[in-house]
Order: C-alpha cells, then structure tokens, then sequence
C-alpha cells in the first residue's frame, strides 16, 4: 500500500501536537510533517506530494487564503482541511472556492476531528461535498438567470443543474461549465432525483414540466 503523506500547519504547538496525536491513532501508517510558518509549508510542498494538508489561515503577513491557494495551484488533488477558529460563512465559502475540501472549527469535538480527517485520508469527498453544496447554493452567480418553479423544493442552483441534466449534458460537462468538481455535480445529481422523486432524468423531465 502506497504511503499517504499529511502535512499540519499551525503556530501554536500544542494544536499541532494534539492533531499529530488524533492522526497517528487512525491512521499510524501515515507519514505526517508538522509546519509552523508559511514558508515551511511552501517548501515542504515543492518537495513532497501531500494527500491531506490540515492547517490554519489565520495569517499576519499573507492573504487568508494564500496557501489554499498555493498547495492547489503545486498539488491539486491534494486535500485540504482547514482547522481555524474563523467561523464566519464568508471564510468558509472563500476556502471552498480555493479548493478546500472542509473547514472544522477548533473547538470541534474530537469525534467530529477524527471522523473528518478519515472522510478525507480515505479519498472521499462524497460527506463533504453535502457541506459545500450549502455554500455554493448560496453564492451562485446564475441565480438571476434561473427562475424558481413553483411547487418544486430544488434550490435554484439545483434546478440550474437540473436543466442542464434534462438538456443532455454529462457531468463532466457541467462541471466544466460550473467549474466544480465532478464529485459535487455527482452529488447534485443524487440530491436532485432524491428531492424530486425521480428514478431517472427523464422521469425527472416529466416531473419538471408539470409544475411549471
């Protein structure tokens, strides 16, 4: 089995120590790098291959995001956990929109830690991706281009994707549209037919068509 590498950022040791602590119990084959400035991040990522990064973005000298930014742009399958005490939607929304794959907030129990470094140690962005879809509903910038269907419970990023389902176009094609990733237009796409009650996208089609 391939090694997986984890990178921990933060400035305060004993966060640093206490995240080590929770992934070396799950997950003790993992190679784990601890870094406690920018510039040790930035140089570790030159030189190795991360499978999961958890760090922090509260900055003094940097853009809040200017790691998220720079991992993505050097690794962009690498996942990223940020672990910040910034709650604010407005943070929350801007890591995803760089490529982060979920925010926790650093008094997370340490279930909710464990259980959301094995979604992401493990490749999976499927219990993530519920999250994100939150975020990206509420920061569509074709909303004004869709109008709502009475009758109908999908949010208007929803029914965007829903039209474009019905129209013919694949997923890769949507998410290329939308810029999202393949993972989050799949997830739309179950979450469509689940709401609507449709086993497929023609069934879908019909359902649509009736409420307008």
């Amino acid at each position: 089995m391939k090694e997986k590498h984890v990178l921990l950022f933060d400035s305060i040791v004993l966060i640093r120590k206490s995240l080590e602590m929770i992934v070396r119990k799950n997950h003790n084959d993992a190679n784990i790098m601890l870094a406690s400035t920018i510039e040790e991040v930035e140089e570790f990522a030159k030189i190795i291959c991360f499978d999961l990064v958890i760090m922090d973005i509260n900055f003094e000298k940097k853009d809040n995001f200017y790691l998220i930014k720079t991992i993505k742009k050097l690794q962009p399958k690498t996942k990223i956990l940020i672990f910040s005490f910034f709650d604010d939607i407005k943070y929350k929304t801007n890591c995803f929109k760089y490529g982060a794959s979920a925010f926790l907030n650093k008094y997370s129990t340490e279930e909710n830690i464990k259980m959301t470094i094995n979604v992401l140690y493990n490749g999976s962005d499927y219990f993530l991706n519920d999250v994100k879809i939150k975020y990206l509903d509420s920061i569509s910038h074709e909303k004004d281009k869709i109008k709502p269907i009475k009758g109908s419970n999908l949010s208007l990023r929803e029914l965007q994707i829903a039209q474009m389902l019905i129209e013919g176009e694949n997923n890769s094609a949507i998410s290329k549209k939308l810029k999202l990733a393949m993972s989050t237009i799949s997830t739309y796409k179950k979450r469509i037919l689940l709401k609507s009650s449709a086993k497929n996208i023609l069934e879908l089609s019909v359902i649509l068509k009736k409420l307008k």
